[in-house]
């Protein structure tokens, strides 16, 4: 995901001219990719600014919905990239998250920083980077509300995270597609079709 903290201004300006219902749209669409030198395709929804329960005045945020598909057993794994920008006076720790089954996600810190320190507040920018894994049948079976999920600090507010419903819908509309493409039969070149017949 492309540094937050960089486009903040510009991101909180549009945001304001957007419903939620629209940044969702916008951002529904899936891409993927299969780099021949990974075991696994991997497919991924827009990034969305905001989206969830923080305040203008306890950051900004991004996030996008993503899975990867091993491509030799078709096993996929699902997880939320999630990103946000504040100011505090420490880093406020961002260590465990759960659905509404109160399930324990497991969180990966993709990146942690402070910049942008000043003296006279006491206070830094801080930038993090998060990877929360997300069980796939969980997902699949999320209602038209989509899938809530609540991110807990150490220290700072909580966030409740709401992933869409059309979000959930297209990425495995995808990865389902391309999975029942990759089990089909391959056609048989003409080489091997003159050697069957002898």
């Amino acid at each position: 995901m492309r540094g937050l903290w960089a486009v903040l201004i510009s991101a909180a300006a549009l945001a304001a001219c957007a419903t939620a219902e629209q940044k969702i749209a916008e951002t529904a669409a899936v891409k993927s990719k299969s780099d021949p030198f990974l075991p696994y395709r991997e497919y991924a929804t827009g990034e969305m600014q905001g989206g969830d329960s923080l305040t203008l005045f306890q950051g900004s945020s991004q996030k996008r919905l993503a899975a990867r598909v091993d491509k030799k057993t078709g096993a996929t794994v699902a997880f939320l990239e999630y990103e946000i920008v504040y100011t505090d006076e420490a880093k406020r720790g961002y260590q465990s998250a759960r659905n509404t089954n109160a399930d324990l996600l497991k969180i990966a810190v993709v990146k942690s920083r402070k910049f942008d320190c000043s003296k006279k507040t006491d206070s830094c920018l801080v930038d993090e980077i998060l990877q929360i894994d997300l069980p796939v049948q969980g997902l699949k079976q999320a209602g038209p509300q989509g899938y809530p999920i609540k991110l807990f600090a150490r220290s700072g507010p909580h966030v409740q995270i709401d992933i869409p419903a059309v979000w959930i819908a297209n990425l495995f509309a995808k990865v389902d597609a391309d999975n029942a493409i990759a089990a089909a039969p391959q056609p048989q070149s003409a080489a091997g079709q003159q050697a069957a017949t002898h």
